[in-house]
């Protein structure tokens, strides 16, 4: 049976570095001293979260209804910031474990991200890995396991000397005391991308995007236009993609508001996304950046803040449905209230949850909404 609607359920939870006197630039990762451990600790965390949703009864039991569960951006890395790259492969294998149960033969999960580096020896490759999977199945193609690399590294992804910072509220979001690059010109600057990335944990690397990125220090960009960001086999790391007869676009925080989906539109006969899932830390849906098709739906999961809204307007003039500006800085927009917010208590299931957090977080679960039917774009 086809799916009709979508209930949209955020794990929001504070996946920033946390406050840290005494070490080198004031700030630190927290997570374990080893990846895997590391990673089995935030998947145990995961885990009761999801446990948390599906057992309460604001979530909707229909089988025409798609329950989509999303976590944010750098809710998967170490106290070294980041995993060897080799170690991401165990979040999707220890999650399949868990997801594959027939109860949630309904669900799609979006697990956050996952950061990520390659030592080249020179200098550090950086991977934020958006990982999605669809529940009840073990199957691993495209249409039930993929992954969506972010394209952008931004100047607040991580920890870096002060030196080259400052601080007011994010124009994005509002949010009090975030971190900002003294220009963003100046990031673009070599002697800029430097930050504290893998081993060793007291010197900063200089960083590089994920290789086929348009992004500074790029070794190979990959064209962008129609159809380019269509996903073949969902490892490729493109943010459109087709899961449980849906049309879905992905963007990563940065990625969105560089308008990343819209740079890379469906090409004639593809179809445009009926779901715009946007996870990050540190950004708001951006009106300009929506990329869904008319009535489409919008869901930002981000680390201090969760939003869902709908395009009431054409893919080509993206208008949301809760508009709300927010000058001098970009368009973002506002979001229904969620139907219902539940705030976690790990103390008896993950009493640990503050050696890789800095709060327990919130389930948001929001009403759901009705899927509109899917729309191929026409030549001309």
């Amino acid at each position: 049976m086809p799916y009709t609607s979508a209930q949209c359920i955020g794990y929001q939870v504070n996946t920033f570095p946390a406050a840290a006197m005494g070490t080198a630039y004031g700030r630190k990762y927290l997570g374990g001293v080893k990846a895997q451990p590391d990673i089995r600790g935030r998947c145990h965390i995961m885990r009761e979260a999801i446990k948390v949703a599906v057992a309460d009864p604001a979530v909707r039991k229909s089988s025409s209804i798609l329950k989509i569960f999303m976590a944010p951006e750098f809710y998967f890395h170490d106290v070294n910031g980041a995993y060897p790259i080799e170690e991401v492969s165990l979040i999707m294998e220890t999650l399949r474990v868990f997801t594959r149960q027939d109860q949630f033969k309904d669900w799609l999960f979006v697990f956050g991200t996952a950061i990520a580096y390659l030592d080249t020896g020179s200098d550090k490759e950086v991977f934020n890995i958006a990982m999605v999977q669809r529940g009840g199945t073990e199957e691993l193609g495209p249409e039930a396991s993929l992954i969506v690399y972010k394209e952008f590294i931004s100047h607040v992804d991580f920890i870096r000397n002060p030196v080259y910072e400052t601080t007011r509220n994010c124009f994005n979001c509002g949010a009090p005391n975030h971190v900002y690059t003294e220009g963003f010109e100046g990031w673009k600057r070599t002697a800029f991308r430097h930050a504290l990335v893998g081993k060793p944990t007291d010197t900063m690397s200089l960083l590089r995007p994920t290789e086929g990125s348009r992004d500074t220090l790029t070794r190979r960009e990959e064209a962008v236009g129609p159809g380019r960001e269509q996903t073949k086999t969902g490892l490729g790391g493109q943010g459109a993609f087709t899961m449980a007869g849906i049309h879905f676009g992905l963007e990563v925080c940065l990625d969105h508001a560089r308008s990343r989906l819209r740079a890379s539109p469906p090409k004639p006969g593809e179809f445009y996304p009926q779901i715009h899932l946007i996870p990050s830390g540190g950004m708001s849906i951006m009106e300009p950046s929506i990329a869904c098709q008319q009535w489409g739906i919008v869901f930002n999961v981000d680390a201090t803040h969760t939003a869902l809204t709908r395009n009431k307007s054409y893919y080509r003039n993206p208008v949301a449905e809760h508009h709300v500006g927010l000058p001098p800085g970009p368009v973002t927009v506002g979001s229904y209230p969620p139907a219902k917010a539940i705030a976690l208590n790990l103390a008896g299931t993950a009493p640990k949850w503050n050696s890789y957090f800095n709060d327990q977080g919130i389930i948001n679960i929001f009403q759901a909404l009705k899927i509109p039917k899917a729309e191929a774009h026409k030549q001309g």
